[in-house]
Parts: structure tokens; C-alpha cells; sequence
């Protein structure tokens, strides 16, 4: 289940966000520190020459800052589901949970009740409509009826993945696909606009072979059809290389 938050930089409070660096152990005087940097700060909106007046900004962290994904980190490690595997990446959820048979719809919304009003607690606020939730291997479920706070989390049959895309049967096709075509272009790209074959084989390294490199260790082309359009790939950018 992929659990999206709204405003989550902007809507965490201050307080528990001093709380939770207490809880980790912090020392007083770097305490202090983080209450200056997060406190009393003010901002105010700009549109034609035309400046509103300032206000008190009274949540949040400031985004683009070092501190604010550390910070988000350290408010995420004290959400917890009994039962149920969290996982955590900046301002993303994505929570894992086993079943034999059937799914246990009491009990799985009774958890993400109980976790939403923990988030809430913080500041934090899920967007029921934007979070979904994929059963691997399984087809639509339609009497099935996830749902937080009596809005329904729709089930979804292809998530993108910190970038991976895959379906309900755990395959990469449309990753591959994507990704393939992505590939070619730079490839092509590269090779027409560049003369110089030292150039060329740089910017393939930096920015034609990253594509295929991203998370490779997961979706490593499991079919022979992607596997040789991506040698075929190398091997008309390597002809195209005048000292080949």
C-alpha cells in the first residue's frame, strides 16, 4: 500500500519536531540551535510589484534546506503499524502487509486508521485520494473495501516505484519499455549531434548508460526482446565511434 501525504513538508509541527530530536538524545544547546532555525520565521507573497504583509509561519520545515529531509526522517522513525512493514522515503509510505487467504478488512482499516490519526498528531495529513494500495499476483478484488476515515483506497494493477514501474505480476514490461525507448534516443542523440568520439563515449557514460544502470539490479531484463534491443542499442553507438 502506497500511502501519500499532503503538504507533508509544510504541515509537520514544530514542536514535535524539537520532541523527537529530544527523544533521539540531542543535547540542549544544539536543541536551541534547531528552535532559532525553525522558529519565528515569516514569509509573504510577491505578485506585481505588490507585496502582501508578512506572516508567522507556524509549521513546517524549510524545503531546499539540508535539515529538512533529515528532519522528516527523524519525525517518519517514530511511525509505527504492529503488524505491518513500514517502509520510508522522504516524504513517501509504502506499508507491506501479509495474508494466507483472505484480507482481514477490519483489521487492516483499524491500522491505517490508528496511522493516520498518529500522523495527524504530527502535523501530517494522508491523502486518501491519492494513496492505493496493489495485491501481487492477485486480480481486482471488488468486494474488497480498504479504506481510512470511510473513504476508500482504490487497488491499482501497475505502480511506479521510486522510478520502477511493475503490475500485479511483479513484471517490469512497461519499465523496460519506457526505459528502452529512453535509451535509444540518448543514444542517437549523442551520436548525431557530437563529432568527437572522446565526447561521444563520455556522455554515453553520464547520460545515455544511467538509464539503463537505475535500479537494474531489479528489473534486470528478464526477456530476451529487451535484453538484445538494448545490445543492439550499444552496438550501432559503438559503430557509429570513428576509432571502432
Amino acid at each position: 500500500m502506497y500511502i501519500d501525504l499532503s503538504k507533508a513538508f509544510d504541515k509537520v509541527k514544530l514542536d514535535k519536531i524539537i520532541e523527537s530530536y529530544h527523544n533521539l538524545g540531542v543535547c540542549s544547546k544544539l536543541l536551541e540551535y534547531l528552535k532559532i532555525y525553525l522558529y519565528n520565521r515569516r514569509q509573504f507573497v510577491s505578485c506585481n510589484n505588490t507585496n502582501s504583509e508578512l506572516r508567522l509561519i507556524s509549521s513546517g520545515v524549510p524545503q531546499g534546506s539540508r535539515a529538512a529531509p533529515l528532519t522528516f526522517n527523524v519525525i517518519f522513525a517514530r511511525i509505527r503499524v504492529p503488524g505491518f512493514r513500514v517502509f520510508k522515503y522522504a516524504d513517501d509510505m509504502k506499508i507491506v502487509f501479509e495474508f494466507v487467504n483472505d484480507i482481514d478488512e477490519t483489521k487492516v482499516n483499524g491500522k491505517l486508521l490508528q496511522l493516520s490519526r498518529d500522523l495527524e498528531d504530527f502535523g501530517k495529513i494522508i491523502n486518501e485520494h491519492k494513496s492505493f494500495f496493489i495485491i501481487p499476483f492477485k486480480d481486482a478484488i471488488s468486494d474488497l473495501h480498504i479504506s481510512i476515515k470511510g473513504i476508500r483506497i482504490e487497488q491499482t494493477f501497475n505502480v511506479k516505484d521510486l522510478g520502477v514501474r511493475y503490475n500485479q505480476d511483479m513484471r517490469f514490461e512497461s519499465h523496460m519499455e519506457k526505459f528502452a525507448k529512453q535509451f535509444v534516443s540518448r543514444c542517437i542523440q549523442i551520436s548525431t549531434i557530437i563529432k568527437t568520439d572522446r565526447l561521444k563515449c563520455f556522455l554515453f557514460k553520464m547520460y545515455a548508460r544511467p538509464v539503463v544502470d537505475f535500479c537494474s539490479a531489479v528489473w534486470n531484463p528478464e526477456s530476451q526482446v529487451f535484453a538484445k534491443k538494448f545490445a543492439r542499442s550499444q552496438k550501432r553507438f559503438r559503430r557509429r565511434l570513428s576509432s571502432v
